[in-house]
């Protein structure tokens, strides 16, 4: 009787394993769709043949009829992973780029640039903040306040704010950097 019960056991885990194989392996690309693949992903992108490339199995992606699938690239040295999407048919694969419109792209990058205490001209309060870098040696910088400024704050007014930073070109102009450090900060 304890035997019998042993054998059942046995027999039942081992069914329930190969079912759960089973599964798992239902997720992964199908070989001859992994190498097409890998062919195409090869030739569109140009990757060398010293480039490993992994395909991950297949889960569920948020658009009909289509899997979602990361294709990782391994050159020995650097590994990256890239997102796509495979066709529930194998036939198509197509690569996309998902981005956050409710993130500024931008809003991390202006949080680096220190502009306080920097000269302004324009609204303070405007939605549009434009910071222009200059060098004070340079001719092209002074013909570009001499042609655009007025034209943009003729145009735009109050709409925009201008803030100035020093960017000086020390290596053709050397006293860029002499005009920069005593130039007062002071409202333009």
């Amino acid at each position: 009787m304890y035997r019998r019960f042993l054998v059942t056991l046995l027999r039942r885990s081992i069914l329930a394993l190969l079912l759960i194989c089973l599964g798992c392996s239902a997720q992964s690309a199908p070989t001859d769709v992994a190498q097409r693949v890998e062919r195409q992903v090869r030739a569109f992108y140009s990757i060398p043949p010293h480039v490993k490339i992994t395909l991950s199995p297949l889960k569920p992606s948020e658009f009909p009829n289509y899997d979602a699938l990361t294709i990782t690239f391994d050159s020995g040295d650097k590994k990256q992973n890239y997102d796509f999407l495979l066709s529930k048919d194998g036939q198509t694969l197509i690569r996309m780029t998902k981005l956050d419109l409710s993130k500024d792209p931008y809003a991390a990058v202006m949080k680096k640039i220190d502009v306080s205490g920097r000269p302004t001209r324009g609204n303070k309060d405007a939605k549009v903040v434009a910071v222009n870098y200059d060098d004070f040696q340079c001719p092209f910088c002074s013909r570009m306040h001499q042609t655009l400024f007025p034209q943009l704050l003729k145009e735009y007014g109050d709409r925009v704010v201008f803030i100035y930073k020093d960017f000086p070109l020390a290596e053709i102009h050397p006293w860029a950097t002499h005009a920069a450090v005593d130039t007062p900060t002071r409202e333009k």
